[in-house]
């Protein structure tokens, strides 16, 4: 339990965040995890949690870190726990120089500057990324050089609680050139008592400079007894196991994708295309874009999906095992063929964010990418 020296003993009914926020039956009444900055429920990172603990104690936390690992695996929750766990630190009290060591990054549910951070009014925490335009209905592509420059004038004002400031970056992957040498200025000379986290799915897309100046952690997918636990704290467990086994892969932000998209229908339409291959009639394929590229929540999940599929059927083939394809194409397509048509449907995911390509063509051009002439 992590103690402050100049704060009140808690009762032991007090309520801590190492334990999971659900009712005393243990028993989750509500269904879905929350979003990262109010999921209190952090599972499966503890060996770098007590690397960052013992940082912390010996008063030399890094002032720039970078979360990389797959979308989806809890990174943005294990972020948002630790700047939590950092803008509680109270400042100014009778002891604060002689602050006892911490064990872990929990904190009281009900501290009341935890809940400023779940809800985004902490005035030493701040969290940009891609920007939503209400024009378009749509995130933008990157990370404007904009957002970035809210940092400096931020972390130039004196901390208004006292003790440390907290910068998040999500979705740094995005950030583009003139974005990253914004960032390169920030990492330059840091404030003391200042933190700045990129969660990123693809830290290689950052500038070696920016890399040499934060300390990395790259984050794993979860275990599957963590998924389980996932997977029932948050209300998942009337899933097809067989359909999370496949394609979540240790990623619970993946679980909640195929609860709230419908993914069992999902994969039904990605079996129902699989089965006209190697080529469909024109209007079958019209009828499959109509019905995928209208809803907005099941298309990504159809492209994360097909492209999973994909990719786990070329490494069954690869390693001798038999693939789950459609029995009639396991002759007609080589792992050669699967590989480039999984490239031409990224480039395709691509181009959709990229130049907002519209969610029925880009459902029409996965059918044409996956048909191949047999003649």
């Amino acid at each position: 339990m992590a103690l402050f020296d100049d704060m009140i003993e808690p009762d032991e009914d007090d309520v801590f965040e190492d334990a999971p926020n659900i009712p005393s039956n243990g028993e989750n009444t509500t269904h879905g995890l929350l979003p990262p900055q109010q999921n209190r429920l952090c599972i499966g990172y503890d060996e770098t949690e007590q690397k960052l603990v013992k940082l912390f104690n010996a008063g030399r936390l890094p002032h720039a870190m970078i979360f990389s690992g797959p979308t989806g695996i809890g990174k943005s929750t294990f972020a948002f726990r630790l700047a939590r766990f950092l803008l509680t630190r109270e400042q100014g009290g009778m002891f604060s120089d002689e602050e006892i060591p911490v064990e872990n990054l929990g904190v009281s549910l009900d501290h009341p500057a935890a809940r400023r951070a779940d809800t985004g009014s902490h005035a030493d925490f701040l969290v940009i990324g891609r920007v939503f335009d209400t024009t378009k209905k749509r995130l933008s592509n990157d990370v404007p050089v904009d957002e970035v420059r809210k940092i400096t004038p931020f972390l130039r004002k004196t901390s208004a609680e006292g003790g440390w400031r907290v910068v998040i970056i999500d979705d740094a992957q995005y950030l583009n050139r003139s974005s990253q040498n914004a960032i390169l200025k920030i990492l330059e000379e840091p404030p003391k008592k200042t933190l700045l986290i990129l969660i990123t799915d693809q830290a290689g897309r950052f500038l070696p400079t920016i890399r040499s100046r934060c300390q990395i952690y790259d984050f794993t997918p979860l275990t599957d007894e963590q998924m389980s636990e996932l997977i029932q704290l948050g209300g998942y467990s009337h899933l097809d196991p067989d359909l999370v086994k496949m394609f979540a892969a240790g990623r619970i932000g993946r679980v909640q994708e195929i609860s709230e998209a419908g993914g069992d229908e999902v994969y039904d339409q990605i079996k129902s295309i699989l089965s006209k291959l190697p080529s469909m009639d024109t209007r079958d394929a019209f009828d499959f874009s109509e019905t995928v590229g209208r809803d907005k929540k099941q298309f990504p999940l159809f492209m994360n999906m097909l492209l999973d599929y994909i990719s786990q059927n070329v490494r069954l083939a690869a390693r001798g095992h038999t693939p789950n394809w459609p029995e009639h194409l396991t002759d007609l397509y080589t792992c050669e063929d699967w590989l480039q048509r999984h490239e031409k449907i990224e480039k395709i995911v691509e181009d959709t964010s990229r130049i907002h390509l519209d969610m029925k063509q880009a459902v029409l051009e996965v059918i044409w990418a996956l048909q191949k002439d047999t003649k």
